[in-house]
């Protein structure tokens, strides 16, 4: 065990390092590129209820065009938040990108809004941040495994958005981590067997 979590902090390494030096007007490019794939996707067509991750760390998918058009749509949407004092997700549903502020570790987060208990919302997709994906559908985060526990609450579709390098060699998984079931690049959709 100790082994896997070893190389799952170098490749964390790796990448983090490979994320923070790409040009930040090429990454806002492809998260374009990337949220106009997903939205072509039919699991995003047929959602009623997404959560989504509101982009706040250096180099990830930006998902802020995302949520706005799917308010626009008319899609209820809810986001993820960090509860300090149990190391746990909760859910905010939204219906505006207003009164975002950092919380924990410097994600942002509404300020206004109910937080509920993930198991509570009745969301039908999810869309996740990710440091690395393979294409067996394993995503390696930050290690803390709040995504691994949202994830596992509900038995709904689960989608990584990812940088087309951020998709590497296979790699082995922990017990808890929980596969998506698509992975959506710049240049390509991912659908893991």
């Amino acid at each position: 065990m100790n082994e896997i979590r070893e190389k799952i902090a170098l490749l964390r390494k790796k990448m983090l390092q490979l994320r923070s030096s790409a040009d930040p007007g090429t990454l806002a490019e492809l998260s374009e590129r990337i949220r106009l794939r997903l939205e072509e996707h039919q699991l995003w067509r047929t959602s009623r209820f997404a959560c989504i991750y509101i982009s706040s760390k250096p180099g990830e998918v930006d998902t802020q065009g995302l949520i706005h058009s799917a308010l626009e749509e008319g899609k209820r949407v809810c986001v993820p938040v960090i509860e300090p004092e149990n190391a746990e997700l909760a859910l905010v549903e939204i219906n505006s990108l207003d009164n975002l502020e950092p919380g924990y570790f410097g994600i942002l987060e509404p300020q206004n809004g109910v937080r509920q208990p993930i198991d509570s919302i009745d969301w039908d997709l999810a869309v996740v941040p990710g440091i690395a994906f393979d294409r067996l559908g394993h995503r390696i985060g930050f290690g803390k495994g709040y995504y691994d526990k949202l994830l596992a609450a509900k038995d709904s579709p689960k989608v990584g958005l990812a940088y087309n390098f951020q998709v590497v060699e296979p790699f082995e998984t922990l017990p808890h981590d929980v596969a998506m079931d698509l992975i959506i690049t710049e240049n390509e959709t991912i659908q893991p067997a």
